[in-house]
């Protein structure tokens, strides 16, 4: 896992004991409120979780998650949940079928490095409490706000990667290789 998310998430647990602090002065249960919110998405999830997989072995239910693909590998529709983890995927030495592959994560804390070629169309969004980008050597760090980008004419790619990411600390990173 990288330097930062781990400093983001460090970040988060001081800042739910300030919060701590706070509700106790204020005579407010912030953690309680914040559980019960959790408990809630939690629920909505797993309640939308067929509508949003993929029906075969394509899905991986990970906690701790460390992928890494940088021989010859084959790019197929997936899906990877996880609670922490850190992915990196190097398109250049995938094999990616015509059409478009779609690849979804869904987590808590997630480090995301993608290397590709430009004759691969690329489509990544996400969406989080901390997305922090450096797509192309442009960096952003968005609070509660999607992020995205897109190849230019990505439909007219013959073979396009979806990477769609939703989680709460993010940071992916996207370079190129001529």
């Amino acid at each position: 896992m990288r330097k930062n998310a781990l400093i983001i998430a460090g970040s988060i647990l001081i800042a739910f004991g300030v919060l701590q602090i706070i509700s106790y002065f204020l005579d407010i249960n912030f953690l309680a409120i914040l559980f019960a919110l959790s408990l809630i998405i939690l629920g909505i999830i797993l309640l939308l979780r067929p509508n949003l997989g993929f029906p075969g072995p394509g899905t991986k239910f990970r906690p701790i998650c460390e992928i890494s693909r940088h021989m010859d590998w084959t790019a197929r529709n997936e899906e990877i949940w996880m609670f922490v983890g850190d992915i990196q995927l190097d398109l250049t030495r995938a094999e990616i079928p015509p059409g478009e592959t779609i690849i979804r994560i869904f987590g808590f804390v997630g480090d995301i490095e993608l290397l590709s070629a430009p004759d691969i169309g690329l489509s990544i969004s996400s969406a989080g409490f901390l997305n922090q980008t450096n797509f192309l050597g442009q960096k952003r760090e968005v609070f509660f706000s999607p992020v995205s980008y897109k190849s230019d004419n990505y439909p007219e790619f013959e073979r396009r990667i979806r990477l769609e990411y939703l989680g709460f600390v993010v940071e992916l990173k996207l370079d190129l290789i001529s």
